[in-house]
């Protein structure tokens, strides 16, 4: 699926925005120092590559020495560009540009999506913001506001959940989790027990689940394919396998159940998951493991602790009173909270963001325009030509 920061790339072209998207840097195809931009397929999306002109490796032994290269490397960008950069958006915690300023943008924001491990400066932003206030919490700030900004909600699940239906009960009842089975964050001992507690429930499993199923496997843990051995022992388990986002959808919109059974990890802090959003469009319940950033919602069932018993005690009370879980009321609380995430409802929370602290002024044609893991703020009439 795509990530926040090319949900909201194609949500701003679609809005009539042009859009720079920077990728990472790349080791080969390109030359030392080369910057390549590149039109896709999507009239106004233009994807940026380049090599740096240095070896990458002194990030990780000369971190400073890392730093001052960059400021060149970020004005070589800004050359090939050719316009001037009304807002920075940056999606980017790993630093690799570590002040916004260098880009000489009129707005610089940062978007901290994931984990952070430990305190980091928020790059000389104006403004911060985050899907968990717990990584807030890592972004130093001095004097610039930090706003907590959930995550959105992609464009094939707004589809499915404007849609007019009837919220139906399948027999057997159909668990569903969807994404990689081989992440290390996945607690195995939560769906062990309710798989072998509920021979009478469909579990169905979306995603890659093979050495070669997908990126980021995690093939080092023997303990995952053990565990990936378990599940295909087991008679009420079925495998889907690797599915297109398109398509996810497609099949588990007549769940009945959507599971996100995770532990806090070096990668995962137990804080938010934008699965929540996508399971909540189909207006069913979820089970889930404890999320901070959903306390008190009562639209979910949430673990208070990191127990496979106190989930499988939340589990077997939404089987045994499902009709209940998902009546039609409780049914259509979910997806309208979904519906209120959409990535065009997101960028009106952040310009809102911006003139109520006084870093935008309110303007009728302001526009949102994306640059890199940045985005740029174009006023009606400024945008040019691209060469």
């Amino acid at each position: 699926m795509h990530l926040s920061k090319h949900n909201y790339a194609l949500e701003l072209v679609k809005s009539g925005n042009i859009v720079f998207f920077l990728n990472p840097p790349v080791s080969k195809k390109l030359k030392l120092g080369e910057v390549k931009i590149t039109p896709t397929a999507i009239d106004n999306l233009f994807e940026i590559f380049y090599r740096a002109y240095f070896p990458m490796f002194i990030k990780f032994r000369l971190p400073w020495v890392f730093s001052e290269l960059m400021k060149i490397q970020a004005y070589l960008i800004r050359k090939k560009i050719k316009r001037k950069i009304d807002i920075v958006w940056d999606f980017n915690t790993h630093l690799l540009f570590s002040d916004l300023r260098l880009f000489n943008a009129d707005i610089n924001i940062f978007h901290a999506v994931d984990k952070i491990n430990k305190k980091i400066k928020n790059k000389n932003a104006d403004i911060t913001f985050s899907v968990s206030h717990q990584i807030l919490d890592m972004i130093e700030s001095p004097d610039k506001p930090k706003i907590f900004l959930n995550h959105g909600l992609g464009p094939h699940f707004i589809s499915a959940a404007k849609e007019n239906k009837t919220f139906t009960i399948n027999n057997p009842l159909k668990a569903c989790y969807v994404g990689n089975l081989l992440i290390h964050c996945l607690d195995h001992d939560i769906l062990k027990t309710i798989i072998e507690k509920h021979p009478e429930v469909e579990f169905h499993f979306l995603g890659p689940y093979e050495k070669k199923g997908g990126p980021f496997v995690n093939s080092s843990s023997e303990g995952n394919f053990r565990f990936i051995n378990f599940l295909k022992e087991q008679t009420n388990v079925i495998f889907h396998g690797t599915v297109k986002s398109s398509g996810v959808i497609n099949i588990i919109k007549d769940f009945d159940i959507f599971l996100l059974c995770y532990k806090n990890s070096e990668s995962f802090g137990s804080d938010n998951s934008h699965k929540i959003l996508e399971y909540l469009s189909t207006g069913k319940v979820v089970v889930s493991s404890y999320l901070k950033e959903y306390i008190n919602k009562d639209f979910i069932v949430m673990c208070k602790e990191e127990s496979a018993e106190e989930f499988n005690f939340l589990f077997t009370n939404v089987v045994e009173n499902i009709s209940e879980f998902n009546s039609s009321v409780r049914s259509r609380e979910r997806v309208n909270y979904a519906l209120d995430h959409t990535y065009e409802r997101q960028l009106k929370k952040i310009e809102d963001a911006l003139i109520l602290n006084s870093i935008l002024k309110e303007s009728i044609n302001a526009q949102l325009n994306l640059n890199d893991e940045h985005i740029n703020l174009k006023q009606e009439g400024e945008i040019e030509k691209q060469d």
